[in-house]
């Protein structure tokens, strides 16, 4: 599966929030909030079977 943009910089600040708490990451002029928007977003776009 070719990881999008989007999906590469969700996966990262996910983590990061995980670990430290901080609901911001910002790389490269990018920044993306997590929040539960965010989370369901990425699980939207990792899951495996297409969406009906």
């Amino acid at each position: 599966m070719k990881m999008t943009a989007e999906v590469y910089y969700l996966r990262k600040a996910i983590k990061q929030f995980e670990k430290t708490g901080e609901r911001f990451y910002r790389e490269k002029g990018i920044m993306v909030l997590v929040n539960e928007h965010s989370i369901n977003r990425y699980k939207e776009l990792t899951r495996k079977e297409p969406i009906k």
